[in-house]
């Protein structure tokens, strides 16, 4: 790994795709995140008025030699979304990503309709299930999501899968990390002109080798800890469970254990735990079955992501699009007016106080990370 001066800002040149630069002006609408990894804000660039979201996180510290260490170039999250994955209308958008002496600036596209658990929570709050028909929608748009990060299978440029392609584990697909768009109205589709456009965020447990590191404990596989395309086949299969039941595909604390947190720590970090619930029989057996594809305990035979993709493509062309000739309006609606949201999908009231100071993102770094 090439050394970097950490003395003095050091923005990257050599992303692909870059479009940003260092002396683009931003200002600072809301803070829509924080945690461990650092801080979500809400810029609007002065230029465009165009929105972004800027993660400040800091820059990890890796062994250079057995007496010192030394800063990550970039965050492999970056490296991932700009370097090596193709753009993809189902994988979050990354601009660009600048480098500072301690912390690292990146700049994302701005999804002004919330997320996955936002919908989720809505229909659980008002005791209403979530129509079948916007579950095929989801099922599709994320099959699709995790066959391209899995096999750069991307049937709007070959029908085939390329034969030099890198994998991609995400390793921490769930409801929260589903963000949403506005639909697409030129597409085919109409459950795709009908509902918003999912795209799937957060590469931050992104790798490109399979490991036993865990991302969110009640997403994880019977063979946790697991950061594995089948452990994100089976991460899916728990956002649609998650979708039908409002809960994840996990069994309830035994009655006959004694209750201290250490026994429910250990409960549901075990493969046990993990008993998928049947889906309810307002759903069609078709949907169930695509569903349960995923939820084989030994993922040696578990259903991989192309293979997942094609089954609901087929399924859902063969017996749910006829169905829908002529009934779209039986399709859930959806408000989509254009509303900022935190990352637990509450409305913020963002200003548009033209007083505020702009700032390059340099001074942006300086004003947020003192």
């Amino acid at each position: 790994m090439d050394s970097v001066m950490v003395d003095q800002p050091f923005p990257v040149q050599d992303l692909q795709r870059s479009r940003f630069n260092e002396k683009d002006d931003f200002q600072q609408l809301d803070e829509v995140g924080a945690g461990s990894y650092g801080r979500c804000i809400l810029l609007k660039r002065k230029c465009d008025q165009a929105l972004r979201v800027c993660k400040i996180a800091k820059r990890i510290k890796v062994r250079k030699n057995e007496y010192e260490d030394e800063y990550e170039d970039k965050p492999l999250e970056a490296s991932i979304l700009l370097d090596i994955l193709p753009k993809h209308d189902r994988i979050l958008c990354l601009y660009d990503a600048l480098v500072q002496s301690t912390t690292v600036q990146l700049y994302y596209e701005y999804y002004s309709h919330g997320d996955l658990n936002a919908v989720i929570r809505h229909h659980d709050n008002n005791w209403v299930y979530i129509p079948e028909t916007f579950m095929w929608h989801v099922y599709l748009q994320l099959s699709e999501a995790l066959a391209f990060l899995h096999t750069g299978y991307d049937q709007r440029v070959c029908h085939s899968v390329p034969a030099n392609w890198r994998p991609v584990v995400h390793g921490d697909l769930k409801p929260e990390n589903v963000f949403l768009s506005p639909p697409d109205a030129s597409s085919p589709n109409p459950l795709c002109r009908k509902y918003p456009s999912l795209v799937i965020g957060d590469f931050g447990m992104a790798t490109l080798m399979e490991c036993n590191r865990a991302g969110t404990l009640l997403y994880q596989p019977p063979e946790l800890p697991a950061s594995t395309r089948k452990a994100d086949v089976w991460a899916l299969g728990s956002i649609m469970h998650k979708m039908a039941h409002y809960e994840e595909p996990i069994s309830s604390f035994p009655a006959h254990l004694p209750n201290t947190d250490e026994n429910v720590m250990e409960w549901y970090w075990s493969p046990e735990s993990r008993v998928p619930k049947s889906l309810i029989e307002s759903y069609s057996p078709e949907l169930h079955d695509c569903v349960f594809e995923t939820f084989t305990r030994d993922p040696r035979g578990r259903i991989d992501s192309l293979s997942l993709f094609k089954k609901v493509q087929d399924v859902f062309a063969m017996v749910i699009m006829p169905s829908l000739e002529g009934n779209l309006e039986s399709l859930l609606p959806m408000a989509l007016e254009d509303k900022y949201y935190d990352e637990n999908g509450v409305t913020l009231q963002a200003s548009d106080d033209t007083e505020r100071e702009f700032f390059t993102a340099t001074e942006f770094q300086e004003q947020v990370c003192e």
